[in-house]
């Protein structure tokens, strides 16, 4: 069985965490995969945004425990494994193309972490949110405690870490940490909803604007000054001619990358 699976779904391309027996909890090979996965199908021109979800009515429950015994045996190979699942969370979070994260059910430790890691968050009321590694005798890293932070705030994120507070879906919709909350069988209406609009703005142009909100979430002076660059390079592609002749037509804009 294929524990991470894919499949196109015309614009949007699918890729599902399959292991519902353990509520698709993430073995330390899974990571890799999934980053592999989605930077393949990100690779495909026709594949314009992604949808991260999981089996069997679940989102993800984070790193296997069943494997810590083995993975976590040694300080070498805690901080390998650990490096491992950082580059995997870092590597969708770079992914050029929008990600979405369609989310039922559990929803903790890893699962948000690669949650948070995607662009739009989605859920239904069946999703709930969790992160308590200090159960575990760990603490959540830096780098996903700074994505939380954004998402929710400081104050929800010391809640969520320290007094191993869960969320409902709409606790977490009110937080921040999801774009929206739908009725379990009205999920997939909900995800055509958001993925309409964003389909049909310009490929070149969602692109840059990942990469422009990723600029400005970081102190990073050589991101800001490609942020700005691609900012200012726009005005002169053939997206922007399209598109706002389009607008003045009153048409749908038939951007050049879409064609063929």
């Amino acid at each position: 069985m294929e524990l991470i699976s894919s499949e196109l779904r015309g614009p949007a391309a699918r890729v599902t965490l399959s292991r519902p027996e353990s509520r698709n909890s993430m073995t330390q090979d899974m990571w890799p995969e999934l980053v592999g996965t989605v930077e393949r199908l990100a690779a495909r021109p026709a594949v314009r945004a992604l949808v991260i979800t999981g089996a069997g009515g679940h989102f993800c429950t984070g790193a296997d425990v069943a494997e810590f015994a083995t993975v976590y045996a040694t300080a070498e190979l805690a901080r390998r494994s650990s490096a491992q699942i950082e580059q995997a969370v870092q590597a969708l979070g770079a992914c050029p193309k929008p990600l979405v994260a369609l989310i039922r059910g559990s929803c903790w430790g890893g699962g948000c972490s690669i949650a948070l890691a995607c662009d739009l968050r989605l859920a239904d009321d069946t999703a709930l949110f969790g992160i308590s590694p200090t159960r575990l005798g760990l603490a959540y890293r830096l780098s996903d405690c700074r994505r939380l932070i954004r998402a929710v705030g400081q104050s929800t994120a010391t809640a969520m870490l320290l007094a191993q507070r869960r969320l409902s879906a709409r606790e977490a919709l009110a937080a921040g940490l999801v774009h929206a909350v739908s009725p379990a069988a009205e999920l997939e209406q909900t995800l055509e909803s958001w993925l309409r609009p964003l389909l049909a703005g310009s490929p070149a142009a969602l692109r840059d604007q990942k990469s422009i909100l990723h600029a400005a979430m970081t102190g990073d002076e050589l991101l800001h000054r490609r942020a700005d660059q691609a900012f200012h390079d726009a005005f002169s592609g053939p997206d922007f001619a399209e598109g706002y002749q389009a607008f003045l037509e009153k048409r749908p804009p038939r951007f050049p990358d879409l064609q063929g």
